[in-house]
């Protein structure tokens, strides 16, 4: 039982960590194509959040990510 509520409790703090990082990426992808930000530097660990963000985002066939080093993408937004 005490493994089961653990368990439960990870994928809810997850899930509410998942669903505020994606409020602030759409943010941020609203700024990029605003032009109020230039470019928007997305980790290996914060890519799922951010796909969720991207995946919605009406704009999204021009925002353009460039790999970097460590899994590191940077996007631009086309205009």
């Amino acid at each position: 039982m005490f493994v089961f509520f653990k368990v439960i409790m990870y994928h809810m703090i997850v899930h509410k960590r998942g669903d505020s990082m994606t409020e602030e990426f759409t943010d941020k992808l609203q700024k990029l194509a605003e032009g109020e930000l230039e470019e928007i530097k997305i980790s290996a660990d914060d890519f799922m959040d951010f796909h969720e963000a991207f995946m919605n985002f009406p704009q999204r066939k021009r925002v353009v990510g460039i790999a970097g080093h460590r899994g590191e993408i940077t996007y631009h937004f086309e205009r």
